[in-house]
């Protein structure tokens, strides 16, 4: 009975020990909240409710205001801030605005001054610089910083013209951690007096990203030309609501999202360094290399050249869906990656080399010579030839033409082939196993017109250009179920 009253006074102890530091330490947030800024106990509360528009600046001592149709370069160096560049009826000329409403707690040690520069490049009014230093912290309760290059819908005078222009002649730069970035309005600006929509866009000349992570989004009232886009971002999520045009394009990425409607891209070749990243877009006009690792690559349709032929960091277990093809895929290091095709048009041409990774092709009209090591390969072709390697994959094909030009090759160590033809096809099968000697008889091959006693060549209906095939395993030959 004793120890049952220690227990329990001992609870009771503790109980009021950790009821003593919770009050404590609620007063002196308390406190800390009431002292901003103040050091307490080796923290201390910060809150900011600030907003300024910058019109101008100096440099040798003359002030210049800014005028953003006549810079060369922006660059925009900052930390977690959003950063954003709008059009805006607010002002009618071009400005840089901030935002602060960063509320929080920090250590001491940690500088919760919130600071900014914004000053030309040495004896250079062409370039404009903006060095942001945001409040640290230990404790966010609000971390609502912004950066905004704001371009105005129109003039001062209503006698003037509206803005049309906005920053074609100019590459802005951004380097950012963890703060968004946003290109163009969201929605419409509001100015009724302004009929010209091209007031209503922020173009630019070439925009060059730099962040750790973060959203990277081009708005509906962004423009659609860029004469250069370099994205680097190891996390986070690019995404275009609206369809683009780039003359130059660079992506280099670690693990990050790409969401794109349609990209016109008209220059030499596109690079796409991707890593394990996730890339969607619903059409891609050009050419494109390729780099990913264990990543997603996901086109509704490609309009061009699409390759992957880096043997230093060729793909690991990626995974490469395109509903359509109209162009070339050329993919020699696919190594352990799927690829799936809903449809390779007519005129495409198609070259993969993998091994673990499986290959499917639903509407092959194109060209195609695929090869892989322990991957399965599933072809449905409307072409009038076709060539297919595995060393001990299964592989599956329909081949859905009434005539062959060359004819099919079809190549497995240790994999079952199994072949399903026209009705009116003419050809000659020839089978061979893996040393390269003609098969004239093997109970483990099926014709199923015939059965498994069937003597090899073998002619159907008069043909001369050869089907060949070579096995150590089960071979299956049918006729298409749905002739046409």
């Amino acid at each position: 009975m004793a120890k049952n009253n220690v227990k329990k006074g001992f609870a009771s102890y503790i109980l009021i020990l950790i009821m003593a530091i919770l009050a404590t330490f609620l007063v002196l947030i308390v406190v800390a909240i009431f002292s901003p800024f103040k050091d307490i106990l080796g923290f201390k509360y910060f809150t900011y409710n600030d907003e300024e528009y910058i019109y101008r600046t100096s440099i040798d001592s003359k002030d210049y205001s800014f005028n953003f149709e006549n810079f060369e370069k922006i660059k925009i160096n900052c930390n977690y801030a959003d950063v954003k560049i709008e059009r805006s009826s607010d002002t009618d000329t071009h400005a840089v605005y901030f935002e602060n409403h960063s509320v929080g707690f920090a250590r001491a040690d940690q500088d919760t001054n919130f600071t900014y520069e914004v000053y030309y490049a040495p004896e250079n009014t062409k370039e404009l610089n903006i060095d942001v230093h945001e409040p640290e912290g230990l404790l966010f309760l609000n971390k609502n910083v912004s950066i905004s290059l704001l371009i105005p819908v129109r003039g001062p005078y209503p006698e003037l013209a509206p803005f049309t222009q906005s920053l074609e002649n100019t590459t802005v730069e951004i380097i950012n951690t963890s703060g968004n970035i946003y290109i163009g309005n969201k929605i419409k600006p509001v100015d009724h007096q302004v009929d010209n929509k091209a007031c209503l866009y922020v173009n630019i000349g070439a925009i060059n990203i730099k962040k750790t992570k973060g959203q990277v989004l081009f708005r509906d009232y962004s423009g659609a030309d860029f004469g250069d886009v370099f994205i680097k971002s190891d996390k986070g999520t690019i995404e275009s609501t609206k369809d683009l045009n780039i003359k130059n394009l660079n992506i280099y990425a670690t693990k990050a999202k790409f969401n794109f409607k349609k990209v016109n891209y008209s220059g030499d070749t596109a690079v796409l360094n991707l890593g394990n990243s996730k890339f969607y877009a619903t059409e891609f006009s050009g050419n494109v290399n390729l780099t990913i690792q264990n990543g997603y690559f996901d086109l509704d349709l490609l309009k061009g050249t699409l390759i992957s032929d880096n043997s230093e960091n060729r793909m690991a277990k990626a995974t490469i869906y395109i509903k359509e093809v109209q162009g070339s895929v050329a993919l020699p290091f696919a190594y352990k990656s799927r690829i799936d095709f809903d449809k390779i048009s007519q005129g495409s041409q198609l070259q993969i080399r993998g091994t673990d990774g499986d290959i499917n092709i639903d509407e092959l009209y194109g060209s195609a010579w695929i090869e892989t090591t322990k991957g399965d390969i599933n072809v449905h072709t409307y072409a009038d030839d076709l060539s297919v390697r595995t060393t001990s994959g299964d592989i599956d094909v329909v081949f859905d033409n009434p005539e062959l030009f060359d004819g099919i090759e079809i190549t497995t160590d240790s994999g079952d082939v199994n072949l399903q033809v026209r009705s009116g096809l003419a050809f000659v099968l020839e089978v061979y196993n893996t040393k390269g000697e003609l098969i004239r008889t093997r109970e483990d091959i099926n014709i199923d017109w015939l059965g498994s006693k069937v003597e090899l060549p073998y002619k159907f209906n008069s043909g001369t250009k050869k089907i060949k095939i070579t096995s150590d395993e089960s071979i299956n030959v049918s006729l298409i179920n749905n002739n046409k």
